[in-house]
């Protein structure tokens, strides 16, 4: 098991500001972000991030159809004319992201 550590600029919501944060992965996750400047340290709870990635990607499934509605009534013409390749393609996607949601479960049960 590796840990390894980085330091990135993000944004620190107690900072309310960009601040130089420090990443520490165990492995290939990220197991904390520490703020260097005030010093909040923020855990990562996979498990509620993956519950929450699913809630957003079933949500997206049901808002499509309203979403082309949307996209038909702003411009037919292209609406028409992307549909095809979109239908051919969106399977494709899904499945991938399907794929990479799985593996993201595994190996964050791992």
């Amino acid at each position: 098991m590796k840990i390894s550590k980085i330091e990135v600029e993000l944004f620190c919501t107690h900072c309310n500001e960009d601040t130089i944060s420090e990443v520490v992965y165990y492995d290939s996750k990220i197991e904390s972000i520490r703020c260097t400047s005030c010093g909040r340290i923020l855990g990562l709870d996979y498990d509620k991030l993956l519950e929450h990635y699913k809630y957003d990607w079933v949500k997206r499934i049901i808002t499509k159809p309203h979403r082309m509605t949307d996209e038909l009534r702003k411009d037919l013409y292209d609406f028409i004319k992307h549909l095809p390749v979109r239908m051919l393609t969106k399977p494709k996607r899904i499945h991938e992201e399907v794929e990479k949601l799985r593996e993201l479960e595994k190996e964050w049960h791992k």
